[in-house]
């Protein structure tokens, strides 16, 4: 098996790209931990070769084939070969061997045969349209986390701190490295739970972990009114369930808190410490997310040290004191194209009296995430609650990708 280390890996597109292997050389040269996968399932041995001639020998050890594995013979050099659909057994000579896998099952069926293997599509693609993903692949069950996992799929050279954190052992970029149109989003659309028992630790620690037993990967501490050792106390319930289920959890404004249990993060408010300070005390692997009312705010908060966005509120909540004044529906399109049109590639969930019949129309103006409170926290059942909106989110994505293949 190669070194243990977050890989960085260039996919070329399906037909080359102008002068290709000039291109491939000055990838190379620009990052010596780069892999560069040659993918041209249309050309002929002898024009895949022509390519490979044009590269530096002294390059040939970080170039893996997607096909023509005989050219392994003729340039004994190369690093190895990826299999797929097409060419699914190596050659004797191979060298690093590493393979397509399309679900976590799969990825599960393979896993510890091969260097590595890419799981894909975790985001929308950014060269493949209507090539999205089915399933929540960005979080990574535990047992597959750190076990050679590469992502791809709409992945941008941004997305390698978020994929550290989701347990990915690195990432392969195809259009986005040869001058696609990146995605508008970092995450895929997503469920944050938000706990609402604002001074009971018992209480919230009952509602996060309802939560992550109805399937929920990413919830947020909050407890306005409670000391910081209460809000400690929780969290020290919470951190080895959630570590074990390969589930994020942060914390609301508590930095300190944060800092002292080594929790995954925070999410810090308008009126809190700023995203610098926060993102000094906590370094680079820690997810930092702060709140915005307006693309005003986001403007303003697109180049802090953050992970993510909390913009809301959809509408009028009783979880959160001092509102701000309400988004709607098209409100959150207006923010949507704002962004696109801008170039904030910040990811972003919408927050805010959200119930599950809010979905569909929240995917249609753009939204992919979505934080919930008092819908999963004070409803009969918080884990069924939270599995009805998992399964909302899926069916709305699969929808969307129906569309897409019919238009």
């Amino acid at each position: 098996m190669e070194a243990d280390r977050f890989r960085n890996i260039v996919i070329t597109m399906p037909d080359p790209v102008g002068d290709e292997a000039t291109r491939i050389r000055e990838l190379l040269d620009s990052d010596e931990g780069l892999t560069v996968h040659l993918r041209h399932p249309a050309l002929s041995e002898e024009e895949t070769a022509e390519i490979l001639r044009a590269i530096p020998e002294s390059l040939h050890h970080r170039v893996r084939l997607h096909d023509h594995f005989g050219l392994t013979v003729r340039f004994p050099h190369i690093g190895g070969v990826h299999l797929n659909s097409r060419n699914p057994v190596a050659p004797e000579n191979a060298g690093s061997v590493s393979r397509s896998c399309h679900s976590i099952e799969e990825v599960r069926q393979v896993a510890g045969q091969y260097d590595y293997v890419t799981l894909s599509p975790v985001f929308e693609s950014v060269s493949k349209a209507g090539y999205a993903p089915t399933e929540d692949l960005l979080n990574l069950p535990f047992d597959l986390q750190r076990a050679g996992v590469v992502a791809l799929g709409g992945v941008d050279l941004a997305d390698g701190p978020l994929l550290r954190r989701h347990g990915f052992s690195g990432m392969a970029r195809m259009g986005n490295a040869w001058g696609g149109t990146s995605r508008p989003h970092h995450v895929a659309m997503q469920l944050q739970f938000i706990t609402d028992a604002p001074d009971n630790v018992a209480a919230t620690v009952a509602q996060a972990m309802a939560a992550l037993e109805g399937g929920c990967r990413w919830t947020q501490i909050r407890m306005k009114d409670a000391t910081d050792d209460e809000v400690a106390e929780a969290a020290r319930e919470l951190i080895t369930p959630y570590r074990n289920a390969g589930a994020v959890l942060i914390v609301n404004d508590r930095v300190e808190v944060a800092r002292r249990l080594g929790m995954d993060g925070v999410h810090i408010g308008k009126n809190d410490m700023t995203p610098s300070e926060a993102r000094r005390l906590l370094g680079q692997k820690a997810i930092i997310g702060a709140t915005a009312n307006s693309i005003d705010d986001i403007m303003g908060l697109r180049d802090a040290p953050i992970d993510y966005l909390g913009v809301g509120p959809l509408r009028f909540t009783t979880t959160k004191k001092k509102l701000a004044p309400v988004i709607g529906f098209e409100g959150y399109g207006h923010i949507t194209e704002e962004m696109n049109r801008l170039g904030v590639t910040l990811p972003f969930v919408a927050i805010g009296g959200i119930t599950v019949n809010d979905i569909p129309a929240l995917r249609e103006a753009g939204v992919r995430g979505i934080a919930v409170s008092g819908a999963i926290a004070h409803s009969d059942d918080p884990a069924e609650a939270t599995r009805r909106f998992l399964a909302e989110m899926r069916a709305a994505d699969n929808r969307g990708l129906e569309i897409l293949k019919n238009e």
